[in-house]
């Protein structure tokens, strides 16, 4: 990966505005970037191991404190680019770089759902593709609106579709500016808090527990998105701190249509020493007007991520979600 983000440095560019990729080869697409879009495409390309699962819950906690559940489930992700099976070259326009397939088991009225999400290089000729499985319908339906602004259930509403991992999918609603670097302090080596095995810990009033917590002072790379004129969603600017060495985003800001700082999010990074690759599953997105929060991702009680061999091409099939089902 080392060899092939050195030549992405003299020979990969962006298409589209800035949206799409050319003759760009699996590693860091633009180790030096110029711009706002090439920085956000290191942080949607970054490397996180080749597949993993993960069992998770999502906790919504209200500004009195109380904690609630908003989803227990199981998820696999893959990031193609990375797997050795993969033909030596650039990535080609319609190639699949994410692809994530969630079985919710709880609480009981989510038992049963699932969801595949698919994102390809060029989100303009390939915008993204989602199905979902719904137990009462007994059916896979495609569901081309799960992204962007779109509530997302998994936390109840509390976030958007694009909140995950602080931001994923297509960058077309906003202008991305390269602001430049600074230092700053964000969640490293987060072990204490993201092992935890007591979730009520964790959920502590206005904040997650700050004693579980670990910061660092490290150098990141700050983006700040506007939304173009046209175009809709709920956050009208967004400011995006990607870590200089993963490129983990590891906190953002979001503001609203009025222009005030509406949440703020983190991402807890920690090591896989195992297959020598970081991740940042856990994330906890803040509401500054409402003083609620969600927890979204949290693996301590079941252990943290496992890393495995990619699924097979039956199991990324959207008729393979009903048959995972569990009711």
């Amino acid at each position: 990966m080392l060899e092939t983000t050195s030549l992405n440095a003299v020979g990969a560019k962006t298409g589209a505005g800035g949206l799409a990729l050319e003759n760009v080869l699996p590693g860091v697409p633009f180790p030096i970037p110029s711009d706002g879009n090439e920085a956000m495409w290191n942080h949607l390309l970054r490397y996180q191991g080749v597949a993993l699962s993960n069992k998770y819950d999502s906790w919504n906690v209200d500004s009195s404190g109380a904690a609630s559940l908003s989803t227990t489930g199981n998820f696999v992700v893959e990031y193609p680019l990375y797997n050795s099976s993969r033909p030596i070259g650039p990535v080609a326009p319609d190639e699949v770089y994410y692809r994530t397939k969630f079985q919710y088991t709880g609480p009981a009225r989510r038992a049963g759902e699932a969801l595949l999400l698919m994102d390809a290089v060029d989100p303009i000729k390939q915008p993204r593709r989602g199905w979902l499985y719904l137990p009462g319908q007994r059916r896979v339906k495609l569901a081309p609106e799960l992204a962007y602004d779109t509530p997302n259930p998994s936390t109840a509403g509390t976030a958007t579709y694009d909140d995950s991992f602080l931001f994923s999918g297509a960058m077309d609603r906003y202008d991305f500016k390269l602001v430049g670097k600074k230092e700053l302090y964000v969640p490293y080596n987060t072990y204490k808090f993201s092992y935890h095995k007591t979730t009520a810990d964790v959920t502590t009033p206005n904040h997650v527990n700050p004693d579980l917590l670990r910061w660092e002072l490290h150098r990141v790379w700050v983006v700040e998105a506007t939304l173009k004129p046209g175009k809709r969603h709920i956050y009208s600017k967004r400011t995006f701190y990607l870590d200089e060495d993963s490129w983990i985003a590891l906190a953002s800001d979001e503001y609203d249509g009025r222009g005030q700082l509406y949440r703020g999010g983190f991402a807890n990074l920690t090591y896989s020493y195992d297959v020598q690759a970081p991740e940042a599953i856990n994330q906890v997105l803040y509401d500054l007007i409402s003083g609620a929060y969600n927890m979204n991702g949290f693996y301590g009680p079941y252990g943290g991520p496992k890393y495995i061999a990619p699924l097979s091409k039956a199991q990324w099939s959207p008729e393979s979600l009903a048959g995972s089902g569990i009711r």
